[in-house]
């Protein structure tokens, strides 16, 4: 007779998907995601003010101004100066993806949607290197399939950059990203089924507040 297991994976209950050339090209469909099997950490290269020029876009969505945490600049954003609007975003499981930060502290930096041209600041959340802690692992329904996925805590450096130009303004510190529950959609890839935690929205809001308030 075998020796008892451990724990079984804690499920989450995702939608349902179908699975659409998958096995051909080496992609997962989770909750509605495709993810490539090569999954790529994004990285914030040093660009000059020239390529950030040349990269600049005109932003017609708060999704736009990710680009700040790649290489580029929002040419319609507000110039750096007080008061503060402050749009945030985090580093995603997709390759070169960032992930809006929603910030619900009833506090004067933060942007609205309908009010583009206001922005002048943006952060960027990303993971921080030897701070992932496995935590659980989670079953998703992939096309009538189970699929399993472990969950990881980690911790994230915040970086604040002008909106308009991409330079640097100043490093906030870290925030934790805990796992404590699966979550309801997920994506990652085929080859390496890993799922990191958010930032806590709080504690981001608890470090722009701070440094807002100087």
């Amino acid at each position: 007779m075998g020796l008892p297991g451990g724990p079984p994976p804690k499920k989450s209950r995702a939608f349902t998907v179908f699975l659409a050339i998958a096995g051909a090209l080496g992609l997962l469909l989770v909750a509605g995601f495709v993810v490539s099997a090569v999954n790529s950490e994004p990285k914030r290269g040093p660009a000059g003010d020239d390529q950030r020029a040349a990269n600049a876009k005109t932003a017609k969505y708060e999704s736009d101004f990710e680009t700040v945490c790649g290489n580029g600049s929002v040419s319609n954003a507000a110039a750096y100066a007080k008061p503060y609007k402050i749009i945030a975003f985090s580093q995603g499981d997709r390759p070169d993806s960032w992930d809006s930060v929603t910030l619900t502290a009833p506090v004067g930096y933060r942007s609205s949607a309908d009010s583009l041209s206001s922005i002048n600041a943006v952060a960027c959340l990303s993971r921080k290197a030897g701070t992932e802690v496995k935590s659980m692992t989670c079953e998703f329904d992939s096309g009538g399939d189970t699929v399993k996925a472990d969950y990881y805590a980690v911790e994230y450096d915040i970086d604040l950059y002008e909106a308009k130009t991409g330079k640097s303004i100043t490093s906030l510190g870290s925030v934790k990203g805990p796992a404590t529950s699966c979550p309801f959609l997920a994506t990652f890839s085929k080859s390496s089924p890993k799922v990191y935690a958010s930032p806590d929205d709080a504690a981001v809001d608890a470090k722009l507040a701070e440094f807002a308030a100087k």
